[in-house]
């Protein structure tokens, strides 16, 4: 192995995020899909603005995923209500 100063890191760029309106975002990308089905993202520099957006249960991405909008993904409604069903039986 040979290493050498330079002006990246290996990590740049690691949890840089681009949405589907171009722009960037570096750092956990907070993800869920509206009632319409429309995804919506929080970025984790609005969390203090926007917290109460998140639904209870949503992605929170370190990495970067391409074509986000075109990927399938779980539908997080039947989780939540699998988990809130559990959280009744014992009683939590």
């Amino acid at each position: 192995m040979v290493l050498i100063d330079g002006d990246e890191k290996v990590s740049d760029g690691v949890s840089l995020h681009t949405l589907p309106d171009g722009s960037k975002h570096k750092g956990v990308l907070y993800c869920f899909k509206d009632q319409a089905g429309k995804w919506q993202y929080v970025k984790s520099d609005e969390m203090e603005t926007r917290e109460a957006e998140l639904p209870d249960i949503c992605f929170a991405l370190k990495y970067p995923v391409e074509d986000l909008e075109t990927r399938q993904f779980p539908d997080l409604s039947e989780f939540k209500d699998s988990v809130d069903s559990e959280k009744t039986e014992h009683g939590v």
